[in-house]
């Protein structure tokens, strides 16, 4: 037992030891590693102070170079700055210069531009203002002009339709109603031209009262109706006649396409829209149109010459009464229009004849103005009546003419047609008169109307017989 833990105590004892010489080197090994440590750190730290000393000199000298090459750019950049800030002041001083010069010229041409431009423009506003005058003086003598023709238009109208009221019953009082014992029916005879009509003449119906419409009592009647035995308007016609036994009711118009009143006599009811045959069978007694009619002559009073187409007469109108006569009127005269649209020697003014307006107008080919009063220097030209005379004197036989105030004979003074080289041989149609030149040594014609002289006989001359 002893034995046992003598040996138990040794064996603590030596574990005892073995802990701490292990615990010994343990502390050993750890201080070495550590000084190790410790002395590889100060090594790494050595090395790395060594490379980055190197590194901050190198980044250093960099940093310098740098600095050197920025500072040296910024000198060159200065240097440029200012060269180029001299280069760019002389420009700018040639520009200005420059720029001085063309603004100078443009104002001296701007300056010219205007005094033409308002030169123009107060010519021109001086022709328009001048313009505005002449055309209000126009207009104001045209408004008194019209003021003037609206007034004198007024009276004349009011003179006029009291004349037409006057002449219209005038007129109607030269037709009498005479009473045909063969046929038994009565007719209708004009005094002033010996015309015989069955038919009641267009006086007499212009004259007769227009009839009311039965209907309405208020519109002017245009229909008659056979079965009704009424007058009826337009209107009314339409709405009683519009349906049943009264649309076959037989009608006829008061009044034709002109307005004028009809007299149908003892016929019997035509329709308002007549055949071609009820139209030319009408024309005996209505109006005829203007294309079945031609005028041959119209005179500067109120009567016209016309020619019917159909049947080839001739017959007389008169535009005022609106009346015709088979029988040529008394107070008719052929037109005289030998002077009409012929040229005056020494005049502008020609002479020309209206038919519508049925009168003389004047129209100037220089001007272009036409009017109806007669020009102070227009002359119309006549026809020389020549006739055989003798000289007293010489006894030899000479040509005057009648219309001419100077009845000297040649003996007293010399013919002015000698004067200018012609001598006159023969006078033909008393229009034409031959000469002969001296200075041409021939013959020529010369025409007293129109003035025209030509060498050739002109085709309509006859030859005038005539006593020496």
């Amino acid at each position: 037992m002893a034995r046992e833990e003598h040996r138990m105590l040794r064996d603590r004892s030596a574990r005892k030891l073995q802990r701490i010489y292990r615990g010994h080197v343990a502390r050993e090994r750890l201080r070495r590693a550590a000084e190790l440590r410790a002395s590889q750190l100060r090594a790494a730290c050595k090395l790395q102070s060594a490379w980055r000393s190197k590194v901050a000199r190198d980044e250093t000298s960099l940093l310098r170079a740098a600095l050197q090459m920025q500072r040296m750019a910024k000198a060159a950049v200065r240097v440029q700055s200012q060269w180029r800030a001299r280069q760019g002041r002389l420009s700018g001083f040639l520009l200005r210069r420059a720029r001085e010069m063309r603004q100078r010229e443009a104002e001296g041409a701007a300056r010219t531009v205007q005094r033409w431009w308002r030169g123009y423009l107060g010519r021109k506003i001086f022709r328009i203002l001048l313009h505005k005058k002449e055309v209000h003086e126009f207009a104001h003598e045209q408004l008194l002009t019209w003021a003037a023709v609206k007034m004198q238009s007024a009276w004349r109208g009011n003179l006029g339709r009291k004349y037409a009221s006057r002449e219209r019953l005038r007129h109607a009082n030269f037709w009498k109603v005479l009473f045909d014992e063969d046929k038994d029916k009565p007719f209708y005879y004009n005094k002033h031209t010996g015309e015989i009509r069955w038919r009641m003449p267009q006086p007499l119906l212009d004259l007769l009262e227009v009839p009311i419409c039965g209907n309405c009592e208020e519109c002017d009647a245009i229909m008659e109706c056979k079965d009704c035995g009424e007058f009826y308007c337009d209107s009314c016609y339409s709405a009683v006649h519009y349906g049943g036994k009264r649309k076959k009711h037989a009608f006829r118009a008061l009044f034709d396409y002109y307005g004028k009143r009809i007299d149908y006599g003892e016929t019997e009811y035509p329709s308002m829209w007549p055949s071609e045959l009820q139209q030319d069978e009408h024309h005996g007694w209505c109006e005829r149109p203007l294309s079945a009619k031609q005028q041959l002559e119209v005179d500067n009073g109120e009567w016209s010459k016309i020619e019917d187409e159909e049947t080839g007469g001739e017959y007389y109108h008169n535009y005022v009464t609106n009346t015709t006569s088979w029988e040529r009127p008394k107070n008719f005269s052929t037109p005289r229009n030998l002077s009409h649209g012929r040229d005056v020697a020494g005049c502008d003014w020609i002479r020309h004849y209206d038919t519508k307006a049925r009168r003389e107008y004047y129209y100037n080919k220089i001007t272009q103005e036409s009017k109806f009063e007669r020009p102070a220097v227009y002359a119309t030209p006549r026809p020389p009546r020549w006739v055989v005379r003798y000289d007293e004197e010489t006894g030899d036989p000479y040509y005057a003419d009648e219309n001419a105030a100077d009845q000297s004979s040649p003996s007293s003074k010399t013919n002015a047609t000698e004067e200018e080289g012609a001598q006159l041989l023969q006078i033909e149609d008393g229009h034409w008169a031959k000469y002969y030149d001296e200075g041409a040594g021939k013959e020529y014609y010369y025409n007293w109307d129109t003035g025209e002289s030509t060498y050739d006989r002109p085709d309509t001359l006859l030859v005038a017989a005539y006593d020496e």
